[in-house]
């Protein structure tokens, strides 16, 4: 099964993936976290722990402190060193056409997702985890 971490600072998205992952059981386990520094920390001591890695990160472009992009660049530093290849999807309520060029830019970026997410488009990237 496919495994998940949100990183999103809105608990009410958090809840819209749950209440979503309890309709579809698409996913084995879903991490939830609030701050990018900590998901960050998580990444690096577990780097050469393939099953402690997820299969899929959703990362909110929209954070305090350490927001999504500087998650994505430091990530960037990062994806190398890890024992598992994560499939990354930036999922937000920004609509602007820079931040969707910015995202695409990461070549592990693997779509830029518009909130909120069906529970069809949790499905599909849960089935396509799995195929990879």
């Amino acid at each position: 099964m496919t495994t998940l971490i949100v990183l999103d600072d809105d608990s009410i998205f958090h809840q819209i993936i749950d209440y979503a992952h309890a309709n579809t059981d698409s996913y084995s386990q879903i991490q939830h976290y609030y701050k990018a520094e900590q998901l960050l920390d998580y990444l690096r001591q577990h780097k050469d722990e393939s099953d402690k890695l997820p299969d899929v990160i959703f990362v909110d472009i929209n954070l305090p402190i350490v927001d999504g992009w500087s998650f994505l660049s430091e990530y960037d530093t990062l994806a190398g060193s890890l024992s598992k290849k994560i499939t990354i999807y930036v999922v937000t309520t920004s609509v602007r056409k820079e931040d969707r060029t910015q995202a695409g830019a990461y070549s592990f970026v693997e779509e830029y997702l518009i909130k909120p997410v069906t529970i069809d488009k949790l499905k599909a990237i849960a089935q396509k985890a799995k195929e990879n």
